[in-house]
């Protein structure tokens, strides 16, 4: 009898757009995935606005660097 293989599930979010409007606030879009066997069953999308003054601790690396340009951070 063949044994049947366990589905392999995965959750990943990646940055895959960042955005600069004319007020100088960044718009960061977020793809939340899911994969079976490394195949995408699902996904939505998240969507967030910086503004200079706000904490970046958290935030991916390209958003940091974009903001140090824009906001002219040190």
């Amino acid at each position: 009898m063949a044994r049947k293989k366990k589905d392999v599930f995965e959750e990943n979010s990646i940055v895959d757009k960042i955005e600069i409007f004319p007020s100088d606030s960044i718009q960061v879009r977020t793809r939340n995935q899911i994969l079976k066997n490394g195949v995408e069953i699902s996904s939505n999308f998240h969507r967030h606005v910086l503004r200079k003054g706000d904490d970046l601790s958290s935030q991916d690396l390209r958003v940091q660097q974009i903001a140090a340009v824009v906001w002219g951070l040190d």
